[in-house]
């Protein structure tokens, strides 16, 4: 099995220069360990789309090669897998330990952001979990981008009713909420929020900044409210300050 690797501080990307399959995963697996060795790096694999998504053994793959990653001190990130495939990972117990980048530019400029090794992303080990509630995919993507970066754990959610299944399945540290969402809103779900768990801290990040929602925003004692377009800077240091709180309470 044919493997390009290039190491970029702290990362060590792996591109595999042949179609993975059912025939050969299991040797592209061994090839990662026997590249990276016992040294602690992040493992990016760069698939160019040539995973199969038929592929029976791809989330075994992932989960092989994450546990190796946290057993090295690192994180895990896929770049370039096909929709289809992401698609399964969303309903999968793999999805929320990996990072996911849509191409090796994304992922150089996460590296160049982050700089070195990232303790823990995508992983039990990271500076907490932090749930998106979005209904624009790209909003969502951006977000993760963002918060990934600054080394916490995020979960996605495109609508209130995702996000119950969320802060019922993990321990939910902080919810960036949109407001104005198809099937359940962010008032339904902020109210659902704070009733199941009344020390839930959520910031509101919207386009829609109607006195109405701010009204309710109030009434739910969210921690901060946030208009789009937001400035990066400003939003990270809001949501330091928030789990900041939360950790010395």
């Amino acid at each position: 099995m044919k493997v390009e690797l290039i190491k970029n501080n702290g990362t060590v990307t792996l591109i595999p220069r042949e179609d993975i399959t059912a025939a050969n995963v299991n040797d592209f697996a061994g090839r990662i360990d026997s590249l990276i060795g016992n040294d602690k790096y992040n493992i990016a694999i760069d698939f160019e789309n040539k995973i199969d998504v038929h592929c029976a053994q791809a989330i075994g793959l992932f989960l092989s090669v994450e546990k190796m990653t946290k057993e090295k001190g690192g994180g895990l990130f896929l770049v370039n897998i096909s929709r289809r495939l992401l698609s399964l990972l969303q309903f999968s117990n793999i999805r929320d330990k990996l990072s996911i980048f849509d191409s090796k530019d994304d992922l150089d400029r996460w590296i160049t952001n982050r700089g070195g090794v990232v303790e823990g992303v995508g992983s039990a080990g990271s500076r907490g979990n932090i749930l998106i509630v979005d209904d624009e995919k790209e909003q969502l993507e951006s977000l993760r981008f963002l918060i990934e970066g600054e080394g916490y754990r995020t979960f996605l959610a495109s609508n209130g009713l995702e996000a119950k299944v969320q802060i019922n399945r993990f321990p939910i540290d902080l919810i960036l909420l949109d407001m104005k969402m198809p099937g359940m809103d962010g008032v339904e779900f902020m109210k659902f929020a704070k009733k199941e768990k009344k020390d839930m801290k959520i910031i509101i990040v919207t386009g829609y900044p109607s006195f109405e929602y701010a009204v309710e925003a109030l009434r739910q004692k969210v921690n901060d409210f946030v208009t789009k377009p937001y400035n990066p800077d400003d939003l990270k240091a809001k949501i330091r300050e928030c789990l900041e709180n939360n950790s010395r309470q």
